[in-house]
């Protein structure tokens, strides 16, 4: 009987230091891990991945320290993407433009969308408006700071997107696209920072120039940047440097007067 008693308490003791074991396994990894997915995507970790209402597959990017500041609100910079990124891997999106240098490890105090377009699809104001109708109502946005950007057809959709509801963006970056000079009238007052390759194949550089005159003539807020040396791809080398998102977060809409305010200046 005490023979069995024994082996009862080997047993046991056998028992509880596989149980401990275990759990130290467990806190392991959770050593390693972040507090919460929130966390992990408040300090631009990884992105939420979502679908909009009306069939818009989204990354979304939220900046550091958003929800350990529950009170604040963050401006907002959507990101369209170009011409070889339309598809159904978003993946391809994560890989270029702005979600490239947060995935990098960047921040810019900013939450960051960036949808994709399906093949053989082009940008839809109505999608993108609808977008963000969702994020704002979702998200603490600063919706006196909108902003956004984009790369070849994310070019022209971000004049387009700008040009139908001009009262909502405080500052827009088009890159290496094009749009119809007309689009000038619509956009005259909204800052706008241009940027092209002299050397562009695709899209001649007499498009962005022609449409920076146009916004001139109407005493608009443009800036011309061309790269010199430049082609179609500049995109890369525009949002690798912080000169943009600075100049992004300088511009605010007052919302009660429509105006911009420029800070700085």
């Amino acid at each position: 009987m005490a023979r069995n008693d024994g082996w009862r308490g080997v047993i046991k003791y056998g028992f509880m230091i596989v149980l401990l074991a275990v759990a130290g396994c467990a806190n392991g990894q959770r050593e390693g891990m972040p507090d919460s997915m929130d966390n992990a995507k408040s300090h631009g970790e990884w992105p939420q991945i979502s679908k909009s209402e009306l069939g818009l597959d989204y990354l979304l990017y939220l900046p550091r320290g958003y929800t350990l500041q529950p009170k604040k609100s963050f401006p907002l910079l959507l990101y369209l993407h170009g011409f070889e990124q339309r598809g159904e891997l978003l993946s391809k999106v994560r890989e270029v433009g702005v979600p490239k240098q947060l995935e990098d490890g960047r921040d810019f105090g900013m939450i960051v969308v960036a949808p994709q377009v399906k093949a053989r699809k082009a940008w839809n104001k109505r999608e993108l408006g609808s977008l963000l109708d969702e994020i704002e109502a979702t998200y603490r946005v600063d919706i006196g700071r909108i902003y956004v950007t984009g790369e070849g057809i994310g070019g022209y959709g971000t004049y387009v997107l700008a040009g139908d509801r001009p009262e909502r963006y405080a500052a827009i970056a088009p890159i290496s696209s094009a749009a119809y000079v007309e689009q000038s009238v619509k956009l005259r007052t909204v800052p706008v920072w241009v940027f092209h390759g002299k050397l562009d194949g695709i899209v001649p550089v007499e498009s962005a120039v022609d449409m920076v005159y146009a916004l001139d003539a109407l005493g608009g807020l443009s800036r011309l940047t061309i790269y010199e040396q430049g082609d179609h791809n500049i995109a890369e080398k525009v949002y690798a440097k912080d000169e943009l998102y600075a100049w992004l977060l300088k511009h605010k809409r007052i919302l009660e007067t429509g105006k911009i305010v420029v800070s700085g200046e």
